[in-house]
């Protein structure tokens, strides 16, 4: 289903709160690719949106004596299918049971509170938290995917939803009113996978560093954007999601997906939806740019100049040149 990616050109936007009663906390996130009848689940596909450094805090409804957010996580990826058997909670008629194809997102390097987050820690911030929501929705529009909702005049309550978006605003209140850093810090002993040293080996990789890995993205983008307009496209618009960019050349409409690196690279990664809709619109185009210099300034921001631009026209990603990145290996009782 179509999902508003408001937080995709701002690096800082990296956060989310997971809703769950799991005792396996902090492994990864999991949710069912489509709820009844096939359809979409907003809260559901979230889940593909994630990225490898995002940080997950974790709202547990029975890990304690009440609900509360009791910890984060940081998003390890990447993104892979798998069947898992359901058993929806009373009342969710979203998740029918049985064996379903689930999103898979890897997460690692668990931080627990020492005094967990309650839905009346935040209740008593009421206002400020609603206001970040309003401000949010004043800039982006709607739906934002929010954690909390209010409740009659004067309550709050967790959105009833699987994953949602938190805002950078929210953890920064929620930092300074509780006197703890929340997921500002990645762990040192986490390694992104593939780890960055993949990088070297000719693939894309992960980043760890969102700004730098935004900064690319965009110098990528930009320079694909003008390539195509000295080809004479017209219409030209970017969009991030589902693909990139979407263009009229030569009286076609035109997909381009687009890929950026600091290095030279040989592959890129894909994910399983840009595959598919490149295997089944019309034409759809890869623009991949490689060899991207980039420097951070004092005040933190990320320059980039140069790389080498290459156009696959007609991209349709074969089996044969695809790779998986991991597999679901079965703890089977022979040791197999």
């Amino acid at each position: 289903m179509a999902i508003r990616e408001w937080w995709a050109d701002d690096a800082a936007e990296r956060y989310w709160m997971e809703a769950t009663d799991r005792a396996t906390l902090g492994e990864d996130l999991r949710a069912p690719l489509t709820g009844q009848e096939g359809r979409g689940v907003w809260h559901y596909s979230l889940v593909s949106y994630t990225r490898p450094g995002d940080i997950v805090f974790h709202w547990h409804t029975t890990l304690y004596d009440r609900p509360a957010i009791v910890g984060w996580s940081t998003v390890l990826g990447p993104l892979r299918e798998e069947e898992h058997e359901w058993t929806p909670h009373a009342g969710q008629l979203t998740t029918p049971a049985g064996a379903r194809p689930n999103w898979v997102v890897p997460l690692g390097g668990i931080h627990y509170l020492d005094e967990p987050i309650s839905l009346a820690d935040i209740e008593a911030s009421r206002s400020r938290v609603l206001g970040i929501r309003d401000d949010v929705e004043s800039v982006h529009g709607t739906p934002t995917y929010f954690p909390f909702n209010g409740y009659g005049a004067n309550g709050i309550r967790a959105a009833q939803a699987y994953l949602t978006k938190m805002p950078h605003a929210l953890v920064e209140l929620l930092s300074s009113l509780h006197g703890v850093e929340l997921g500002t810090e990645d762990d040192p002993g986490i390694e992104m996978t593939p780890s960055a040293t993949d990088m070297r080996s000719g693939g894309q990789g992960f980043l760890r560093d969102t700004a730098r890995k935004l900064a690319i993205e965009q110098h990528a983008i930009g320079m694909a954007v003008e390539h195509y307009r000295t080809l004479g496209a017209t219409e030209v618009e970017i969009l991030g999601k589902p693909y990139d960019i979407r263009l009229r050349l030569d009286g076609e409409e035109v997909h381009v997906e687009v890929k950026g690196s600091g290095n030279g690279v040989a592959e890129v990664l894909v994910t399983r939806n840009e595959v598919h809709h490149a295997r089944t619109f019309a034409r759809t185009e890869l623009v991949v740019v490689d060899g991207i210099d980039w420097q951070r300034e004092e005040a933190g921001e990320i320059t980039t100049v140069g790389g080498r631009l290459r156009r696959w026209p007609s991209w349709s990603p074969s089996d044969a040149s695809l790779t998986p990145m991991t597999y679901v290996h079965a703890l089977l009782e022979d040791g197999r």
